[in-house]
C-alpha cells in the first residue's frame, strides 16, 4: 500500500493466490526490484519497479520449513554489491538454520543456491534464524528466534560472535533488525511469539551497543 499527503492507500503489488501463504520480509535491490519471502511456501516473489503483479522468481524445497514447524525462508537483504540476494530460512527438516544466499540474474537455478551459514541444531532447542540486516562493512547481523540471540557473521560467513540477553531485560524470539548509527545500536523486535501463554510484557523492541554501522537501504 501506497500513502500520499491526503492518506489515501493503494495495493503496491499482488501475489498467486496460493495456500498456505505466508508473505513475510522484503528488500528492494538497487534497481527498484522488490523481493519478498513467503515462508509457508518457500518460495521468493519479484516485483517490477513500480508495483504490480508478483512473479514467483524463485522456489526449492532447501526454503521450505521443518514440516511440524513450517518456517521456511524468511528475512532477506541485498549485500553491498548489489550483486547477491541473502535469506534466512528458520527451520529446516533437522531443526538446524541456515542463512542462502542467490546471484541477483533474472532466473537463478538450484544450483547457484548456496549455503552462507548453518546454524546447527542442539539439545537445547532450535536457533531459528529469523531477520537480517547487513551492516556496512560486509557484516550480517542475524537474529536468532530460536535461542534468542543475535549472531553476527563475516564477510566469508564464519560466526564472529553472539549477543545475549541482560539479566533484567528479557529476549524472546527476536525477529527483525534496524541499524540506529545516531546511537551506535541496533533495535530488535521482542516477537516473543513461542511463549505459552502469551506474555505482552514481552511485546517490545530492545536495543543492543554494536560497534558497527547499517548498510544503507535501496
Amino acid at each position: 500500500m501506497k500513502l500520499d499527503a491526503a492518506n489515501t492507500q493503494s495495493v503496491y503489488a499482488t501475489f498467486p493466490q496460493i495456500q498456505p501463504t505466508l508473505l513475510n520480509d522484503l528488500a528492494f535491490d538497487d534497481k527498484g526490484n522488490l523481493y519478498v519471502t513467503d515462508t509457508f511456501q518457500g518460495a521468493i516473489y519479484k516485483v517490477a519497479p513500480g508495483g504490480g503483479a508478483a512473479q514467483l522468481w524463485f522456489a526449492d524445497p532447501r526454503l521450505a520449513g521443518n514440516p511440524n514447524l513450517p518456517f521456511g525462508v524468511n528475512g532477506i537483504r541485498v549485500d553491498k554489491q548489489g550483486k547477491r540476494l541473502y535469506v534466512s530460512v528458520t527451520v529446516r527438516n533437522d531443526f538446524s538454520g541456515a542463512i542462502l544466499s542467490l546471484p541477483l540474474v533474472a532466473q537463478p537455478t538450484a544450483a547457484q543456491l548456496t549455503e552462507f551459514h548453518v546454524y546447527p541444531a542442539s539439545p537445547a532447542g532450535f536457533p531459528g534464524p529469523d531477520g537480517i540486516a547487513f551492516a556496512n562493512n560486509g557484516k550480517l547481523y542475524v537474529s536468532l528466534a530460536g535461542s534468542s540471540e543475535i549472531s553476527v557473521l563475516l564477510p566469508n560467513g564464519q560466526e564472529q560472535r553472539r549477543y545475549t540477553a541482560p539479566a533484567n531485560v528479557p529476549w524472546v524470539n527476536p525477529a527483525n533488525i534496524a541499524f540506529d548509527d545516531e546511537n551506535d545500536r541496533i533495535l530488535v523486535t521482542n516477537h516473543a511469539s513461542l511463549v505459552n501463554p502469551l506474555n505482552p510484557a514481552f511485546f517490545t523492541v530492545f536495543d543492543v551497543a554494536v560497534p558497527d554501522k547499517g548498510l544503507q537501504l535501496p
